[in-house]
């Protein structure tokens, strides 16, 4: 028989906190194993990214890929600062460079789209485009500034007058802080350049180029392919007076494009370009253009074949100015093959040949003619 009455409450009262204890334990054994599992599943993301997918991606040649898996897995590497005590930092700067190139690869094609609008007179497509292109590059700006940013949490203010210990690391991981480093320096210009071009919407601080150019010092010039001093003359150029006294930013910027060009990755090369053509050189641009291409017929191994995509990258960037220069010329981008080739070249194809040769079908040999009348009688 069970009991009744008060004895049965004073089981039931006795026996209510035990009940209310070993649910409390359940449930903060079951958090504190879902917390654990996601700490670890974050940081076993950040180690891959850092240690496996960035430098297999390096060595690839596909930038769209490289650029659509920065978008796709980006918000997940991201989110996991909400659980880890030392947040993604380090990943967080190569990916998010890397989804940039996405924004930016757009904003191009629509600049180029406005361009041919304008030359067969259609102003108000060629307005939408410029709109378009605004967008896009608008979103290029933060994404390259969230790397940037990732950048100073984790290594600190470029240019503060001291270099973070891990870029001093030996080995494979000091290798891997400085290239992180690198990009997380190139993506702060990038921002500000972006930023600018589709209207200011960001209002990234032109400080930011300042900085980049003082922090280009905690790396090691020759290692680099001498991109760090490249990026340093470039910003120097684009900042009157921004140049040390006795230091001639140009010839700084030509000296290690040369050097560059000469170890490989011609990472020094495009940046010299691009400030060539933000300084309206345009004689100098085609040259520099010319000079590029040439670099990477006459490019030995070395360690290339490993850090190929930034080479990929760099060549990317001067293809799409070549683009616009072909654009604004011929109505047209730079033809399959001839980058390194301009539409006056004394020994330039014809306007437009060879164009549509694989839009047009094989003529097929006609049938021979039927004789449908009846044959003549013996």
């Amino acid at each position: 028989m069970f009991p009744k009455g008060p004895i049965a409450l004073d089981i039931t009262v006795r026996k209510f906190p035990l009940r209310v204890a070993l649910l409390a334990l359940g449930a903060l054994f079951t958090s504190g194993c879902e917390s654990l599992i996601m700490k670890s599943t974050g940081e076993m993301m950040n180690a891959y990214t850092v240690k496996h997918l960035t430098p297999f991606a390096m060595g690839t040649q596909d930038l769209d890929m490289a650029c659509r898996i920065s978008q796709g897995t980006g918000n997940l590497l991201l989110s996991y600062r909400r659980v880890l005590d030392t947040p993604p930092h380090q990943g967080t700067v190569t990916t998010m460079a890397s989804a940039a190139a996405c924004a930016e690869s757009l904003g191009v094609e629509a600049e180029l789209r406005g361009i041919r609008a304008l030359k067969r007179g259609d102003t108000a497509d060629a307005a939408d485009a410029r709109i378009e292109e605004k967008r896009w590059r608008n979103i290029a700006a933060s994404r390259y500034l969230r790397g940037y940013e990732a950048l100073v949490a984790k290594y600190g203010e470029p240019g503060d007058g001291k270099c973070s210990a891990h870029l001093d690391e030996e080995g494979t991981d000091g290798k891997r802080h400085q290239i992180a480093y690198m990009v997380g320096l190139i993506s702060g210009v990038q921002a500000v350049r972006h930023d600018r071009a589709s209207g200011a919407l960001l209002g990234t601080s032109a400080d930011v180029g300042k900085k980049v150019a003082r922090g280009t010092d905690c790396l090691n010039d020759a290692r680099w392919w001498h991109m760090p001093k490249a990026l340093q003359a470039a910003i120097w150029v684009g900042l009157p007076g921004g140049a040390p006294k006795g230091v001639d930013p140009w010839a700084q910027l030509s000296e290690a494009a040369n050097q560059g060009g000469a170890a490989g990755i011609r990472l020094a090369m495009a940046a010299r370009t691009q400030a060539l053509d933000a300084a309206g050189k345009a004689d100098e641009v085609r040259a520099a253009i010319r000079a590029f291409v040439k670099a990477g017929k006459d490019r030995t191994e070395g360690d290339w074949r490993g850090w190929q995509l930034l080479d990929l990258q760099a060549e990317q960037q001067i293809l799409w100015l070549s683009d616009r220069l072909w654009t604004e010329a011929t109505g047209h981008r730079t033809p399959v093959g001839g980058l390194g080739t301009f539409w006056d070249d004394a020994v330039a194809p014809a306007e437009g040949a060879d164009l549509f040769d694989d839009l047009t079908e094989d003529e097929e040999t006609p049938p021979p003619a039927v004789d449908d009348a009846a044959p003549a009688s013996n």
